[in-house]
């Protein structure tokens, strides 16, 4: 867990984890974009505003700004910021990754299963309309499966 979220957690516990995240974001967006022609105090200073005018946060804001411009002076850390960000964005890109593959892996053990079962029912020598009964399938599916792993 980051030192900043740690240190939100501490002092504003009643706070959830994602309007933080999203507000931190947005306040990080402003400041990172003003920050190369105004003193890092200054940049921070008119984000926290821009924040309080648009509504993000505005009461907080304004009963702790103090502390916020603080912990954002003393404890905000921009590549690590950056690294945490790229971070969470990849393993949820990953996570996603993995959900889809695995739902194709089942659909595809799934269709190896059926397929198996058609060569052997064929095998045994039995017809495309008792094997469609016998698997509760259409015989047009079967004669397409048929078809499909005997060609």
């Amino acid at each position: 867990m980051a030192k900043h979220t740690a240190w939100y957690q501490l002092n504003f516990g009643w706070l959830r984890p994602r309007p933080r995240r999203r507000f931190k974001d947005r306040l990080f967006r402003f400041l990172f974009r003003h920050k190369k022609d105004l003193p890092l105090k200054t940049a921070i200073a008119n984000a926290i505003d821009t924040c309080i005018q648009k509504g993000i946060l505005e009461d907080v804001l304004l009963r702790n700004r103090a502390e916020v411009l603080h912990m954002l002076l003393t404890e905000y850390d921009e590549k690590k910021h950056r690294r945490d960000t790229y971070k969470e964005g990849y393993d949820d890109g990953k996570q996603a990754g993995y959900s889809v593959g695995e739902q194709a892996g089942y659909s595809k053990g799934e269709q190896a299963l059926l397929e198996a079962m058609i060569r052997k029912k064929l095998k045994c020598g039995k017809d495309i309309a008792v094997i469609a009964q016998e698997l509760e399938m259409e015989p047009a599916v079967i004669q397409e499966i048929i078809e499909r792993i005997s060609g």
